[in-house]
């Protein structure tokens, strides 16, 4: 224990005295408190001399310790009277007009807490309102029986939780997945857009940059599932498909694999005409195929019966392979002597796996030329 903590004034106290001199230096005047009140720093003293606030070596320490936070809050709220936040500075002016009648410290440390607990609440508050971004809209379409769709970007944390509400996802909440989502949008670390029908929201997605460029995360619907094409079975689901190439344009972004969009085709690759109209026609088993083959990618379009059409989703099943470093087996050997490995990349239903690619190239040898990058 401290030969200060052993003094009978708990004012003597080095660290409480400086607190109490910046308090005197900075004071200004609310209301009939012109200066700070004498009585005020008897308070403190009568405190520290109260039976329950002491022991064999004086003034317990967990009492110094708390005279020194509520000498900071009161710091806190005269910087506060001049906010430009009016509740802010109405909370400082009340807290700080409560010492002229400064009888019992004891008041004080609680008026004082709670003072520092509003002003934290309303913080949080502002900064779940504040804009971090510009405003903007991309009108993506219309869908007939549907209505008109519009991607908007999300900019603030208020938005976000309202969007979220809507569509009973974890970004509403305040737990800690709803506060990391809340931060990186605060910190311009994640983009936030809203996929609107007819001004109600359907879809939040989240867009992010990596070393290859903006990256859609995550798109979600209602309840966290991936929106579906609106169109029913046999129909035409071209709308459904131009809107969402229309949101990618919109982003620039690369939809990765989700499903949303892998099962209708909509490949970073393929994002251009010209790439589009790149493929190869094969025929296995009755089965058409049209494959696109790309450096280290293979994208297969399965054809229902005989349908060609690529506007007709149902009828046509994507699948798309990626060329990747082989893994690894125990002890860092090699499982093969191949260095690459083709892997299914946004695996869907109807999708295929990489047994049934393996059992197309055996049956079909302009399928084998084209994996192996043969014509």
């Amino acid at each position: 224990m401290s030969n200060q903590q052993l003094r009978s004034r708990v004012s003597e106290h080095s660290r409480i005295q400086s607190l109490l001199e910046s308090i005197e230096l900075n004071w200004r005047p609310i209301g009939q408190v012109a200066v700070m009140p004498k009585r005020f720093i008897e308070s403190i003293d009568r405190y520290g001399q109260q039976d329950e606030n002491r022991d064999g070596r004086g003034t317990k320490h967990e009492i110094i310790q708390e005279v020194r936070r509520t000498l900071k809050h009161l710091q806190k709220a005269l910087k506060r009277v001049g906010s430009t936040d009016r509740a802010i500075a109405q909370l400082a002016r009340r807290l700080l007009k409560s010492l002229q009648h400064a009888n019992d410290f004891g008041e004080t440390v609680v008026n004082a807490s709670k003072f520092a607990g509003e002003v934290q609440k309303l913080g949080i508050r502002n900064a779940k309102k504040r804009v971090v971004c510009d405003p903007i809209e991309y009108e993506c379409g219309e869908i007939p029986g549907a209505g008109k769709f519009v991607l908007r970007r999300i900019c603030s944390v208020n938005e976000l939780i309202k969007v979220g509400r809507k569509l009973s996802l974890c970004v509403a909440k305040s737990d800690y997945i709803g506060r990391y989502h809340h931060a990186r949008l605060k910190n311009r670390e994640t983009e936030y857009w809203a996929l609107d029908l007819e001004s109600e929201p359907i879809g939040l997605l989240n867009v992010e940059e990596d070393e290859d460029g903006r990256v859609i995360e995550e798109f979600q619907g209602a309840h966290g599932d991936e929106p579906d094409a609106i169109a029913k079975d046999g129909e035409s689901i071209l709308p459904w498909r131009a809107l969402l190439r229309n949101m990618l344009s919109s982003l620039n972004a690369d939809p990765q694999n989700l499903e949303c969009f892998t099962s209708v085709g909509l490949f970073q690759s393929l994002a251009t005409r010209s790439a589009q109209e790149s493929y190869q026609s094969v025929v296995i088993g009755g089965q058409y195929y049209r494959v696109w083959r790309f450096e280290d990618e293979v994208i297969t379009a399965a054809f229902k019966g005989r349908t060609r059409d690529l506007s007709y989703g149902q009828d046509v099943k994507w699948s798309r392979f990626v060329r990747e470093p082989k893994s690894e087996g125990m002890f860092g050997r090699r499982k093969s002597n191949t260095e690459f490995e083709w892997e299914l990349k946004g695996s869907h239903a109807g999708s295929l796996d990489v047994g049934d690619l393996l059992d197309l190239l055996v049956r079909s040898r302009d399928l084998y030329n084209i994996f192996v990058g043969e014509t």
